[in-house]
C-alpha cells in the first residue's frame, strides 16, 4: 500500500500540471507588478510639495521594489546592465512569495500557485490604473480550471 506522502506528491504533481495548462488571467503579470508596488516598493508615496508636484506612480513603487530609487533609475541601470533586471526580479519575486509565508525555491508547484492566487487576490479589487479589477473573476476561473477551490484560496489570503 501506497505511503500517504507518496499520494500526496502524486495529487501535488496533478495540480501542478493542471495549472500549467490552465490560462493564466489577462493582466496577471500588470497586477503582479502592482502588488511588488505596493508590497514591497512603499506604493503610493505623497507627492513632493510645490514647485515639483511629482507625483508617485506604480512603475517607481515596482522600481523600487526591484532595489532602484525610481523608474528613472531603473531604465538607467538595465541599459547598462542587461542581465541586472532577471537577478532583480527574480529576488522581487522570492520576496513577494515570502509575504505568504511561502519560499518559492523549495515549495511545490502547487504551493507556489496557491502564493501566486493569493498575492494576485490582494491586490486585484484595489483597481489600477489600467483597470485591473477584472482580474478578480479571471483569477476565480483559473483557480477552478487548476483544481482549486477559490473560496479557500481567498479565505487563507484573508487570513
Amino acid at each position: 500500500m501506497p505511503k500517504l506522502s507518496d499520494r500526496l506528491a502524486r495529487l501535488e504533481a496533478v495540480h501542478a500540471d493542471q495549472a500549467r495548462g490552465a490560462a493564466a488571467p489577462p493582466n496577471m503579470l500588470g497586477v503582479l507588478i502592482y502588488a511588488c508596488a505596493i508590497s514591497l516598493g512603499g506604493y503610493p508615496r505623497p507627492p513632493q510639495p510645490p514647485p515639483s508636484y511629482l507625483r508617485d506612480c506604480p512603475g517607481d513603487g515596482f522600481a523600487r521594489a526591484l532595489g532602484f530609487s525610481d523608474g528613472d533609475d531603473l531604465r538607467l541601470q538595465i541599459d547598462a546592465h542587461p542581465n541586472l533586471w532577471r537577478e532583480r526580479f527574480d529576488a522581487t519575486l522570492t520576496a513577494m512569495f515570502r509575504t505568504q509565508g511561502v519560499e518559492r525555491t523549495t515549495t511545490s508547484e502547487a504551493n507556489q500557485f496557491r502564493a501566486l492566487v493569493r498575492i494576485l487576490a490582494t491586490v486585484s479589487g484595489k483597481g489600477g490604473p489600467i483597470g485591473w479589477r477584472a482580474v478578480g473573476a479571471d483569477l476565480d476561473s483559473w483557480m477552478m480550471a487548476a483544481g482549486f477551490d477559490p473560496a479557500a484560496i481567498r479565505a487563507e489570503a484573508r487570513a
